[in-house]
């Protein structure tokens, strides 16, 4: 029997209960990484397999197409640092940041430190060859960021260690430039690669001995340069007891040069050196490495726009009004920071002073930039277009709405889908069985009377043209440029299983408030009424009006005051003695007379009065028992609402509306839209029943919905979607979030996700399809019948071309078609 330990809040000690016999206390944490070094599919499945044989380790996953792992241990008997270990034991890394801290007290910041869970390295900064103690610098190694220079400044204020940021490392930055350092490598690989193939090419027969001895120098310094990264990852892999393509490339292209140098050394051997070949292998697997990371980097260009918008510094506000620039690493909550036109925001904050627009699109998809006043919030990561302000300081580093985009979209990413799933159970086993089929090809020749260097150059070519990249790549470089499109449009999808999902939905089901219509009450038609023989003018009907519901929160109240606030009718009138009933409306004595506002059978004392049948909302003013004038008011509909249900329509969508208003303001929507169907005062259970009875008659149902009161429709539905402005239940139950409260974009959500399965499916087909054809090519099964088999030079530029395919094929996601309509 296990107990699940939850993790305890910030300052608050848990203390743990002794177990009874046979119990263990389980502290499931969950842990997401960068890591280096993995150069393809295979590399990841082999990292995700020595993670899972830690001690501790719940869950794990590594993912090649964007290079990081995600681990779920139990912190009661592991840790980050024996997992970054394991990664580098396995030739792998974990990429560390350097946080440097100025402090109080050198010595208790750096015991402090030394126990702080995944810190792998603390020193004393040295300033001018001495050590600045005990009030100096502090250096802090940390694994992949898991520890932050604010993070660290508070829990060291908490022990009395007064602290500030001197400098903190940007981990993505530093990724970026080891990326380039490592491309960069490449390229020199392959300048020092290619001439020297091309010589073994122009001199393949070497009859001479000084010509062999010159092409075994070369072959030897080819091995050096161009085969080395390949010899590390097979001696790795083969370590841990798996194998994986540097196993493949490193035992063909081995076999080649060793028999080749044999033939130098001992020229009985026999006549032909292969040199060549391997030059060849490796100039072709070295360019369609490079090529590959090149598209893949394209891949995750849309995340690495979000990262971008993060600017370094700030210019804060001191009491005193002087203004400085600032690292964002020192500024803190309650901090001022000033606007300028042009500025990218760098917090999360209220507007304090001043007035001006802001360009969201970068985070909203929204073209044109927005009005923002005192009081109004303002995002990291957006534009400050026009104007001048202060803004005081809310949310910081990971605190931020940009912070937390990003993260979601890497979480979505790193994780794997079941169609994913399915292609790394084979992948897994796809390199043992190309080394026992390249075997099997040896054995076979050979039995077949065929020369020893025949059986070896057939068997070279089945381990050359075998490609495990394309297989392991083919379902997650879809998923990472999937989300990436669907982040830069406003979408933030939680899980890659969503995409999967959502391109098998059939049934939409649309909440009406806040969805197709703002929830927001307008004003559509107001009529002053004659009165015996006076007619109350439109002005003193408003200044009746705004003098009871001046004040008041609810919806429609807050609806008539700002109506007639933008017509220019204001009051000076005071209500008294006011009486509010609910449901209904309110009375009160405005300039010594009865005022009633409300439902027409309240302000004129009817029992029953026949309903509105236009879906509007209309509000009657009562003067002294005479009825004067009425206000109608309409939740209006949303701009794109109509080229929504038409995109979806395209789509082949069968679509209801359930909303919990009157059947006259669902049945208004319905035909506003052109919809077949809409269910009026629906509770959260009957939502929930309706997702569920649409289930099990096989339906695959999508809810969309921003309320508190969709929460559970939301949980039940195979594919949740929230609107950016809802609740912070919706959005907190919903696998999908519509980030700038456009209909629209569910609609390209959904054309998204059935391009991305279409888009995988024909990935798999290519790279089963691939493999199925040229593995019994390279064996040489057609030679028999007088037709060629592939040579390993031509199964290297194979190989090569066919993961270059895949990615290829993918990074076509990028784009939008336009039959939806653009979203603003």
């Amino acid at each position: 029997m296990t107990l699940v330990r939850p993790t305890p809040p910030s300052g608050v000690t848990l203390v743990r209960p002794t177990p009874p016999s046979g119990v263990t206390l389980v502290r499931p944490t969950p842990l997401d990484l960068p890591v280096e070094g993995l150069t393809c599919g295979a590399c990841a499945s082999r990292l995700t397999k020595v993670l899972q044989r830690q001690p501790g380790v719940l869950e794990a996953h590594v993912s090649f197409a964007v290079g990081r792992l995600s681990v779920t241990y139990d912190a009661e008997t592991s840790n980050p640092g024996s997992l970054s270990d394991a990664v580098s034991s396995a030739g792998f890394d974990v990429p560390k940041s350097t946080l440097r801290l100025r402090v109080s007290d050198v010595d208790a910041a750096s015991k402090w430190a030394s126990g702080r869970e995944g810190v792998v390295g603390v020193r004393p900064a040295l300033t001018g060859g001495a050590v600045r103690s005990p009030h100096g610098e502090l250096e802090i190694r940390v694994l992949g960021g898991l520890l932050r220079a604010r993070t660290a400044c508070a829990e060291l204020q908490a022990l009395g260690i007064a602290s500030r940021v001197w400098d903190e490392t940007d981990l993505e930055a530093e990724a970026e430039l080891r990326s380039a350092q490592e491309r960069r490598k490449e390229g020199l690989r392959l300048l020092v690669v290619g001439p020297i193939a091309l010589f073994f090419m122009i001199q393949h027969e070497a009859h001479d001995t000084t010509s062999r001895w010159i092409q075994l120098g070369l072959a030897v310094v080819l091995m050096f340069v161009g085969a080395a990264p390949f010899l590390r990852g097979a001696a790795a892999a083969l370590r841990h007891g798996a194998a994986d393509m540097n196993a493949l490339v490193a035992l063909s292209v081995g076999a080649a040069f060793f028999y080749s140098a044999a033939v130098v050394f001992l020229p009985e051997i026999g006549p032909h050196l292969y040199f060549d070949s391997a030059a060849m292998i490796l100039f072709f697997v070295l360019l369609g490495r490079t090529l590959e990371a090149r598209a893949r980097g394209h891949a995750g260009s849309a995340l690495r726009a979000l990262l971008a918008l993060r600017p370094r510094s700030a210019r804060r506000v001191e009491p005193s009004g002087e203004e400085t620039d600032a690292p964002i690493a020192e500024l803190e909550s309650g901090d001022r920071v000033r606007l300028r036109v042009g500025d990218t925001i760098a917090v999360d904050g209220l507007l304090l002073e001043g007035r001006g627009t802001v360009d969201e699109s970068m985070l909203t998809g929204e073209v044109l930039p927005r009005l923002r006043e005192v009081g109004e919030p303002v995002t990291a990561g957006t534009r400050w277009v026009q104007g001048t302000a202060i803004v005081e300081v809310r949310g910081l580093g990971r605190d931020t709405t940009l912070s937390r985009l990003v993260e979601v979209v890497r979480a979505a990413q790193a994780s794997v889908a079941p169609i994913q799933s399915r292609a790394d159970q084979i992948s897994a086993i796809f390199v043992p069985i190309v080394f026992g089929l390249a075997g099997l090809t040896a054995l076979v020749w050979s039995l077949s009377g065929a020369s020893a260097i025949e059986a070896l150059t057939h068997a070279m070519a089945v381990l050359i043209v075998a490609c495990p990249c394309a297989l392991g790549l083919a379902t997650p470089i879809a998923l990472v440029v999937a989300t990436g499109t669907a982040a830069r449009d406003g979408v933030l999808l939680r899980e890659a299983r969503v995409l999967e999902r959502a391109a098998e939905v059939d049934t939409v089901l649309l909440d009406k408030t806040g969805t197709l219509t703002l929830g927001r009450f307008e004003v559509v038609e107001v009529v002053d009424l004659a009165a015996v023989d006076d007619t109350l003018g439109e002005a003193e009907l408003w200044r009746l009006i705004v003098a009871l519901e001046r004040g008041s929160t609810h919806p429609l109240a807050v609806a008539l005051v700002d109506a007639a606030t933008r017509r220019g009718f204001g009051t000076s009138a005071v209500a008294t003695d006011l009486v509010e009933v609910p449901g209904a409306g309110l009375s009160a004595v405005v300039d010594g007379q009865v005022v009633r506002l409300g439902t027409l059978a309240f302000v004129k004392s009817l029992d029953d009065v026949a309903p509105d049948k236009t879906g509007s909302t209309s509000v009657h003013l009562c003067v002294s028992g005479q009825l004067r004038g009425s206000v109608t008011l309409r939740d209006t509909l949303r701009p794109e609402a109509a080229l929504a249900i038409t995109a979806l329509r395209a789509l082949t969508l069968q679509m209801e509306v359930l909303t919990g208003d009157r059947p006259e303001a669902a049945l208004f929507v319905t035909q506003a839209l052109d919809l077949p169907l809409a269910r009026s005062t629906t509770t959260p259970t009957d939502k929930l029943a309706r997702v569920r009875e649409l289930q099990a008659a096989g339906r695959i149902v999508a809810m969309v919905g921003d309320g508190i009161n969709d929460a559970a429709a939301l949980a039940a539905a195979d594919v949740s979607f929230a609107m950016g402005g809802g609740s912070d239940v919706a959005l907190g139950v919903a696998g999908v979030t519509l980030m700038h409260d456009d209909p629209r974009a569910l609609a390209k959500t959904l054309s998204l996700a059935r391009r991305t399965m279409r888009v995988v499916r024909q990935n798999l087909a290519w790279a089963f399809g691939y493999n199925l054809l040229m593995l019994p090519l390279a064996a040489g099964v057609l030679v028999p019948f007088g037709l060629p088999s592939v040579s390993p030079v031509v199964a290297s530029f194979m190989m090569a071309t066919s993961s270059l395919v895949v990615v290829v094929n993918a990074l076509r996601l990028r784009s939008t078609p336009d039959t939806l309509g653009p979203t603003p």
